[in-house]
């Protein structure tokens, strides 16, 4: 082994210098008592002053049997490092709500054995303060190489000012790639301020969920996001609400109304209260009053979210089933079992079903015949008719109302 003797020496502002014994075990090939020629010798070595604190650890690190590379490893380039040199401080680098000591968050729990084919790249970061190599992200992947007995993991490593940067850069690569949860993104969405525009200039993908549902918790009231942290708000809520578009306030107002009603809420009745909300800020809106717009109560409007969704749910349902239908390989398929099938009609009835789903949804909140048709089958709801009768005919009255004022031939629906 290498080992530090006497002490380091500053020769100059730009060198440093002292002595490492040279006595290097070594086997040569067929003599297993070969010793090399520097055996128990001593060398000067003469190292760049910046690299002092480097050294000073490096040959300490000789002494107690761990291994440093005295070579700082090139910045955004990839390399093959041996595991032994990486180090673990998830507390430093990770934006995690729930994770072990190491940084694991058992998501490779099951893994049991060792493939450099699928190991992947992970990000790590040198910290010129000691430099030392952190890893910045894929923290479970690190700790399973670790365990498994793997020599090395292919490592990319990041330029950043600090800590704190490598973080964000491994947290924002954890994003990209899907991993981690919708609670950490927005975590991290919410300390540094990132908003759907930076995601989209960092080339983050909007429709993946993990970013998609952390703008969403990012954008809800700090009270409310530590009550999904703590699991007194269902996370899916809570993305509901943070996805409506409203203010804090508003959002507030809208959580109230959910929670003290006595009916069972749904996401999608969720989508239609925030949906009346928005438009009432804007429009003349509906015949109703929600969070201090004119007429009727709060229980009034979760019916009216009830009737909506219910009648959005079986458009959507009706334009996916006659699709399906009218495809012609599907209609020949569903022939050869004897079922007569009019391909023509059925595709109507799926292009009538999205028309009348379009006009619903710009129409639903403004006065007119669509709102009173809702606001007919709310007070149906509330007088006791069973919610399938009533929004079945809500829909056959609303499917005529876009036929008489657009004009447009509406297939009677079954």
């Amino acid at each position: 082994m290498y080992s530090f003797t006497g002490q380091l020496e500053l020769l100059s502002p730009s060198c440093i210098q002292g002595e490492i014994d040279l006595d290097i075990t070594s086997r040569k090939r067929g003599n297993p008592n070969f010793k090399p020629k520097w055996s128990g010798k001593t060398k000067v070595v003469r190292l760049p002053a910046k690299w002092v604190n480097q050294a000073i650890r490096i040959v300490s690190q000789w002494d107690s049997g761990e291994y440093a590379d005295i070579f700082p490893p090139i910045s955004s380039k990839i390399q093959e490092i041996d595991v032994n040199q990486l180090r673990l401080d998830p507390k430093r680098f990770q934006y995690k709500i729930i994770h072990g000591q190491s940084g694991s968050t058992g998501s490779l729990s099951g893994v049991r054995k060792w493939d450099d084919n699928l190991a992947g790249i992970i990000l790590v970061w040198v910290d010129p303060s000691d430099g030392l190599t952190y890893v910045v992200n894929d923290h479970n992947r690190a700790n399973l190489a670790k365990s498994l007995g793997a020599n090395t993991l292919v490592c990319r490593f990041i330029k950043a000012i600090d800590a704190a940067e490598a973080r964000q850069i491994g947290a924002m690569a954890n994003i990209a790639e899907g991993k981690g949860t919708a609670l950490d993104a927005a975590k991290l969405f919410r300390d540094k301020g990132i908003t759907q525009a930076h995601l989209v200039e960092s080339g983050i993908c909007l429709k993946e969920k993990i970013a998609k549902d952390g703008l969403a918790l990012a954008q809800i009231p700090g009270y409310m996001f530590d009550r999904v942290i703590d699991g007194s708000l269902e996370q899916s809520v809570a993305i509901a609400i943070g996805s409506s578009g409203l203010d804090c306030d508003r959002q507030g107002e809208l959580l109230k109304l959910i929670e003290r009603s006595n009916r069972a809420i749904t996401l999608e009745m969720i989508s239609e209260l925030a949906d009346t909300v928005r438009a009432s800020e804007t429009n003349s809106v509906t015949q109703m009053s929600l969070f201090g717009l004119e007429v009727i109560n709060q229980s009034t409007a979760i019916y009216r979210a009830e009737v909506q969704a219910g009648i959005k749910r079986q458009l959507r349902r009706e334009s996916r089933l006659f699709k399906t239908v009218g495809n012609s390989r599907n209609a020949e398929e569903l022939q050869k079992g004897n079922n007569h099938i009019d391909q023509q009609t059925s595709q109507a009835i799926s292009s009538q079903a999205e028309t009348v789903l379009r006009h619903f949804d710009l129409l639903k909140n403004q006065v007119g015949p669509i709102s009173s048709a809702i606001n007919h089958c709310v007070t149906q709801l509330a007088n006791g008719k069973p919610k399938s009768e009533a929004i079945r005919e809500c829909l056959m009255l609303i499917s005529s109302e876009v036929e008489a004022m657009y004009n447009a031939k509406i297939v009677a629906l079954p």
